[in-house]
């Protein structure tokens, strides 16, 4: 029962800590209420009035039990109406059964922190008509909802959380059913094998301790049916795995593992019932199970891996809404009403160009250059850096960033979303996960070698045992204990799992390998070339200078020269240099100019121009040329000397107006070298040879060179010419190149390893091997290490399997091993490899790299 509750008039003279429900300060003595214990003070009504809905709820005990302070509601963002509608129908519109009552479907709760958050959303939502089951999970956040449509809507619930400070969002779902299915389908299967052969060793123990002592016929007959009994569901069920695989492996005409594993454990069990219903020799039921329950174990182990290294990139994706807030054309962004101004409009539905809204804490459906003057953004889910960055109008923001600052923002879309930065990412993620490398592929060829020598070599134990020593159910025993022993699966796990594992780790710390195989490959490098702008300096460049224009016109050209930049759409540094240098508040995209980007040089644009004279509707065709300085001194244009303020890249900007070239003036873009470049070029340096590949002339490329430590430097390069340079250097050893610009993608293709970052040009993207999600360059250092590492946890686990079958393929032959001993030698070998490849998951942990 609640204690009763009455508003008290303010000017109280005790000392006020933080607003009881979400613990912010409290500037006004406004909002307070007095209990039967103490007095309580609130912030804004907003967290009083939360604070009475959850009294008359009869949830009260939710502030006594709480770890932390709720979130404060926001009166002013109350749920949209029209959000909810639609995600309501595209969830009726699901293939839903007519039969049902009631929709469900999966959101994500922001502000949930303790599980006493959990236990009030989970109250609040079941306490509504017409909820039929609220489901929060601490973990994730999310909730699992059922609802009678009938009785109520989406927009109703989400108004209950909110009111108490709490938002109920859309997310989107991606599942990999198959994953799952086969994950849940070992785990039952190693179950009935686990409870089996646990049981059935308390009988085979009996039965050996029979075998130095006393046992009457009688009873041993019965162990040996119960022990069939028990042996015959883990034969036909648990094992059915092996069998499956063995008939797909005998269709195709491959020598599978499975095979091996398949006729040894018929053997066994068969051989086992024969002594069972004749009484003559020992029965082997205990080595079925236990091999069959060994085997399941690093299967399942394996399985898991698979399934959190894809939980890794389904985090991802989830975080992307289905729906987007579309701007309505011809408004203002200045003077935005988002309630009439905005339409929801399906994810699949929206385009390039088209400008959109994301409010506080929602998550960015798609690609987008910012429109508003600033935005802070939460890019955690890309980067796994939880600190708000800022960021300034015409920059560009990856899908997935959640907004974080107060206001609402303003994007225009520069991808759609099968183009993302994100759906690519979860593309290489899924791909990744399919791909087998060249070493694994050899490791199977080579163990269906073995598997072939294995047969030949039971054949001949048999044939030793029967025929030399005249031992029939010797020969049959020491068969099965070498098929046993000789089963590959510690071989089968030992590259796999090393691998999984591997790319697991470099998930967890930012980065993401499109194939496995170039993993292999960075290990063997002795080549690490570069690009320079946004790959060893930040890519944040701005033009720091003008040059050679005449007075007053400076302004006038970098507007201009903006508007061209923003009219090609390409993703460049340099272009987001001219956009945010350009004057607030203009219209940048123009219809009326026409581009053509030339890769490597620069942009012509040709815009209308007023001829002088002509009268106030005379226009002419203009070409405008923005670009580098030896591209503009192709074309004609003459550029004099020009003097550079440290490592500034100069952009020459040309007029050609009725055959007259005219150079209208030199932009100078500052750039700085990234803080962590000297100390991973030092690393690098030690493990091969380090260059720079840029376009700039000789004087920036050799103060960037003798500032990061580089061993040499190409200056002037253009595209072919950086994908010519990475082909020589192919010829001496492996290459690396690391580049993100739309100039680099020819050379990272060439590459046999091409390393870009998540920010970099969508042409980058999807030419690189290797992604880098946060702007780093020592997760360039430490992919070398764990690829070296994992490397050599191949070596230790191949090591580990070839080892363990030479050593002991002798003693089962000569009847050394028993089929049981042999079981337990080969689980043993099996959770060997799965446990040292684990190891990587925690090695080298110090190497991870942290701030700057």
């Amino acid at each position: 029962m609640t204690s009763p509750i009455r508003e008290t008039a303010g000017n109280s003279s005790r000392k006020i800590d933080g607003c009881y429900h979400c613990g912010l300060p409290v500037e006004t003595d406004s909002f307070r209420l007095q209990s039967a214990a103490e007095e309580l003070h609130f912030c804004c009504n907003g967290c009083k009035n939360a604070y009475l809905l959850i009294q008359q709820e009869g949830l009260g005990s939710y502030y006594q039990s709480r770890t932390d302070f709720a979130s404060r509601p926001d009166e002013k963002q109350m749920p949209e109406e029209a959000l909810y509608r639609a995600l309501e129908d595209r969830i009726a519109s699901k293939g839903q059964d007519g039969e049902q009552s009631f929709l469900e479907g999966t959101f994500l709760i922001r502000g949930i922190h303790c599980a006493s958050c959990v236990w009030l959303n989970e109250k609040i939502l079941r306490n509504i008509d017409g909820v039929i089951s609220a489901e929060v999970q601490l973990v994730t956040s999310r909730v699992h909802l059922k609802w009678n449509p009938e009785k109520t809507d989406l927009a109703r619930l989400a108004r209950a959380v909110s009111k108490v400070g709490y938002r109920l969002l859309p997310v989107q779902e991606k599942e990999n059913v198959e994953l799952k299915k086969a994950s849940v389908s070992l785990l039952k299967k190693m179950a009935v094998a686990g409870f089996f052969t646990g049981n059935i060793m308390l009988i085979s123990f009996s039965l050996y301790a029979g075998m130095f002592s006393f046992m009457d016929e009688l009873t041993k007959q019965f162990f040996h049916f119960v022990a069939w009994l028990m042996a015959t569901p883990v034969y036909l069920y648990s094992a059915s795995e092996f069998f499956k695989a063995a008939w797909a492996s005998i269709r195709n005409r491959v020598l599978g593992m499975d095979i091996l594993t398949a006729s040894g454990l018929s053997l066994a069990y068969f051989y086992s019932v024969y002594v069972t219903l004749t009484g003559k020799g020992e029965v082997f039921f205990d080595a079925v199970c236990f091999v069959v329950f060994a085997i399941l174990i690093g299967r399942f182990l394996e399985s898991r891996i698979r399934l959190k290294t894809w939980y890794y990139t389904h985090n991802l994706i989830s975080h992307i809404p289905d729906f987007a807030r579309l701007l309505n054309a011809g408004v203002d962004i200045d003077d935005l009403d988002e309630e009439s101004q905005v339409r929801i409009t399906p994810l699949e539905d929206v385009r390039i160009g088209d400008r959109f809204v994301v409010r506080n804490g929602e998550a960015l459906p798609v690609d987008g250059r910012l429109l508003s003057e600033s935005a802070e953004t939460d890019e955690s889910a890309l980067t796994g850096e939880f600190r708000p960055r800022q960021r300034k109008a015409g920059e560009i923001l990856t899908a997935g960033s959640r907004a974080a600052g107060e206001k609402a923002i303003v994007l225009e879309a520069t991808s759609t979303h099968a183009t993302s930065t994100l759906t690519r990412i979860m593309s290489m993620a899924e791909e990744s996960l399919r791909d087998r490398p060249r070493s694994e592929r050899i490791a199977s060829r080579a163990a269906a070698i073995f598997i072939g020598f294995v047969l030949l070599a039971g054949v001949a134990t048999f044939f030793y045992w029967f025929e030399i020593r005249n031992d029939l159910p010797g020969a049959i025993l020491h068969t099965l204990s070498l098929l046993i022993v000789a089963c590959p699966c510690a071989l089968s796990l030992s590259i796999p799992t090393a691998i999984l594992v591997a790319m697991q780790r470099s998930f967890s710390r930012g980065c993401l390998i499109h194939k496995a195989e170039h993993l292999e490959i960075l290990a063997k490098a002795k080549h690490f070339a570069f690009d320079k702008t946004g790959t060893i300096t930040t890519g944040k460049m701005h033009v720091s200078r003008i040059d050679g224009c005449s007075a007053g016109k400076a302004p006038e050209y970098l507007l201009l020269a903006a508007q061209i930049q923003a009219s090609t759409g390409i993703e460049h540094p340099l272009a987001t240099a001219f956009i945010e240098s350009a004057p607030k508040h203009q219209r940048l995209r123009r219809d009326d100019i026409e581009t053509t980007y030339l890769t490597g040089r620069g942009v012509q644009a040709l815009v209308p121009v007023n001829i002088a004279g002509g009268g106030a509707d005379s226009f002419a065709k203009a070409a405008y040329h923005l670009g580098s300085l030896p591209y503009l001194e192709e074309l004609g244009y003459g550029i004099g000397a020009v003097s550079l303020d440290g490592i500034a890249t100069p952009v020459g900007f040309g007029r050609t107006l009725n055959g007259q070239k005219e150079l209208l003036c030199v932009f100078q873009l500052q750039d700085t070298i990234r803080p962590e470049a000297a100390s991973v070029v030092a690393e690098l340096n030690k493990a091969g040879d380090t260059e720079l590949l840029t376009g700039d002339g000789e004087q920036t490329a050799a103060l960037v060179t003798q500032g990061t430590g580089l061993r040499s430097f190409q200056a002037s390069m253009t595209p072919e010419q950086k994908r010519d340079r990475i082909a020589e250097l192919r010829k001496a050893g492996v290459t690396v190149m690391l580049g993100d610009g739309v100039n680099d993608t020819v050379a990272l293709s060439a590459a046999h390893v091409g390393i870009t970052f998540a920010e970099a040009s969508r042409l980058a993207l999807y030419s690189a091997d290797i992604l880098l999600l946060k702007p780093d360059l020592r997760l360039l250092t430490f992919m070398t290490r764990l690829s070296r590492r994992t490397r050599m946890k191949i070596v230790q686990n191949l090591s580990i399997s070839f080892g363990y079958n030479v050593l002991l393929l002798p003693l089962a032959f000569f009847g050394y091993i028993t089929p049981l001993l042999g079981a337990i030698f080969m689980s043993l070998s099996s959770i060997c490899v799965v446990l040292n490849s684990l190891t990587l998951m925690r090695a080298g942990a110090e190497e991870t790299p942290q701030e700057p």
